[in-house]
């Protein structure tokens, strides 16, 4: 079962930025990872002027290593369907929670960045990226498809962009039970042909 292994928490009223809607527009959040860890999803919170439009939308994404400040070299990346969590209305929107399932992907302690972009976009409806209560207001932008960014992604981003990662801590995967008694039954074994010879 997949833990959350980072989170930048929504805000809770309509604050969001423009990341899918603006034609050839990735966005990118920053986060990190305090051990070695699986990442096996990710979802990413917003608003939409249009929740019928849901079906058939797909993301493109990416993970990177950090480059001072900005996503660095790209780790994996993909386009991909989503599935979608509607968590109530505010106004003339809905807030919607993006889940994409990725390869799962081993990533060792350190500090990444996601980004994101909307396949489909200016097709008579907005979606924002939904502001956070609890980031640390470093986020990016592209319009080049990633060879370049700019910082933050808009002005007056305040506490970066909702979204979390998900996975398992690597540091955390059990044994299996009996590996410990196998590994000690073949020294042991080691042990008498070493004596034998």
């Amino acid at each position: 079962h997949a833990a959350t292994l980072f989170q930048n928490t929504a805000v809770t009223t309509i604050n969001a930025n423009c990341t899918f809607q603006c034609t050839g527009s990735i966005g990118a959040e920053n986060f990190s990872l305090t051990t070695g860890s699986s990442v096996t999803d990710f979802s990413f919170d917003t608003v939409m002027s249009n929740v019928n439009v849901l079906n058939g939308l797909t993301v493109a994404w990416g993970l990177h290593s950090a480059a001072p400040g900005t996503p660095g070299a790209s780790i994996l990346s993909g386009t991909t369907g989503v599935t979608t969590e509607t968590l109530g209305s505010d106004s003339a929107y809905e807030r919607v929670r993006f889940n994409v399932d990725i390869a799962d992907t081993a990533l060792a302690a350190g500090n990444y960045w996601l980004s994101l972009s909307l396949t489909t976009v200016n097709n008579g409806f907005d979606i924002y990226w939904l502001r956070a209560t609890d980031g640390d207001a470093l986020s990016a932008r592209s319009t080049d498809g990633g060879t370049t960014w700019s910082t933050p992604y808009a002005s007056g981003t305040n506490n970066g962009l909702a979204f979390a990662i998900n996975g398992t801590d690597i540091a955390a995967v059990p044994l299996p039970a009996g590996l410990p008694l196998l590994l000690a039954g073949l020294g042991a074994i080691a042990v008498v042909r070493r004596k034998k010879t």
